[in-house]
């Protein structure tokens, strides 16, 4: 004879065919059944492998989700299963395996614009499609002239200079699973420019991270180029997978940046760049995704922005938000490095001629390649695939 709990989780399978375990797990403890998470995993999955009714879709699908009357939502018919939960496995794990780990010939192209993200709503659209992700009724961006900084007017930081915090997904999902915040956790992170990033991450990593870029225009940002958007550049978070799939815990990651609680990694993230500032900054907060193909693997950054506070980074930005003693390492970095601080103050740091002739070139195709060449193949592709953003609005 069956458990209770098993047989009240296969009615609500049967009468609810792609739900999550997630949600799973939360009716059935409503209904008073106490049952671990994981296990509740694991009976929705053996159930579906033996009904065989949820086949995987493949990690290559570029079809965009079909959506009902409101908004947001997937049209009933569809078979999808939700992006955030565990996909349904076939009979054959090893086959499960080898469909996840194939690195796919082409990206969907990243083209749906999220307002107000939760959780629900990333998994309704499906992670591997969305490009934007911005606060329900988000203004409209205002004249950097009205940005937040403790620069002078006749201050013009050499902002590809500055380093921002990078966390990866290899360092950071053991986080994922946190169940609340702990207010002494610190996530690794590592500081690095834009040169720094393609040099050890490769040029995959420097095209996702231009494109990331250039997202933000003119939606969330009203900028001239790549320097003005790293300006505002609070962070980034970069992901490598053999296929084109993400992690599905990364749902409620980038859902939380947007809702308090929804993720504790994402408050965790949050306290440790912003301190005491986070809860004040987070309405300002934009997120925007890219993934490109790499050999044998995909790479995919999350890049997140703050739409009215610029120079977040910069070692002599005095109004910066995020807490004095990681500023100060900031600071301390970019001194032993003799970092050119100013597009006009060379008088900054000696640094050999040739040395700094070559930077400012690399700078250049920094910035040449992420509003000139990169924003036109980004603009081809999404015309050729897609015909233009989809936005999506939270009921």
């Amino acid at each position: 004879i069956a458990d209770p709990w098993v047989l009240a989780a296969s009615k609500i399978i049967t009468e609810e065919p792609g739900i999550g375990y997630r949600t799973l797990h939360d009716r059935l403890k409503a209904d008073g059944f106490e049952v671990a998470r994981k296990t509740v995993q694991n009976h929705l999955a053996s159930h579906r492998a033996a009904s065989e009714s949820t086949p995987l879709p493949s990690s290559s699908a570029a079809q965009s989700p079909q959506a009902d009357s409101k908004q947001g939502r997937r049209n009933k018919s569809s078979k999808v299963p939700d992006a955030l939960e565990e996909p349904a496995i076939s009979q054959s794990k090893q086959g499960r395996q080898n469909k996840l780990s194939k690195t796919p010939d082409t990206l969907a192209a990243r083209n749906v614009i999220v307002e107000g993200p939760t959780a629900e709503m990333i998994r309704l659209n499906g992670l591997s499609r969305i490009g934007l992700c911005i606060p329900r009724n988000a203004p409209a961006p205002t004249p950097m002239g009205l940005h937040h900084t403790g620069l002078s007017a006749n201050q013009v930081p050499a902002s590809l200079n500055t380093p921002i915090p990078i966390f990866t997904h290899d360092e950071c999902n053991q986080f994922l699973e946190l169940q609340s915040g702990d207010q002494g956790l610190c996530v690794p992170m590592i500081s690095m420019t834009p040169k720094a990033i393609a040099t050890r991450y490769g040029e995959e990593t420097s095209k996702a991270l231009c494109i990331a870029c250039q997202k933000f225009s003119p939606t969330c940002l009203n900028v001239q180029g790549p320097a003005d958007v790293w300006r505002h550049v609070l962070a980034a978070y970069f992901v490598q997978q053999p296929s084109g799939e993400l992690p599905l815990e990364l749902g409620d990651f980038i859902a939380g940046f947007f809702n308090e609680g929804a993720s504790s990694l994402a408050d965790v993230v949050l306290k440790q760049l912003l301190g005491s500032n986070a809860d004040r900054k987070r309405p300002e907060i934009r997120l925007a995704i890219q993934s490109e193909l790499a050999p044998a693997k995909v790479v995919t950054v999350i890049l997140l922005v703050l739409s009215e506070t610029m120079d977040i980074w910069h070692p002599q930005n005095k109004s910066s938000p995020v807490p004095l003693k990681l500023l100060n390492s900031v600071r301390k970095r970019a001194k032993q490095r003799q970092m050119k601080a100013f597009e006009d103050n060379d008088t900054d740091c000696k640094v050999d001629p040739a040395t700094r002739s070559k930077e400012d070139e690399e700078d250049q195709e920094f910035a040449g390649l992420s509003f000139e060449d990169v924003l036109a193949e980004e603009k081809l592709h999404l015309e050729r695939h897609r015909g233009g953003h989809r936005r999506v609005v939270e009921d």
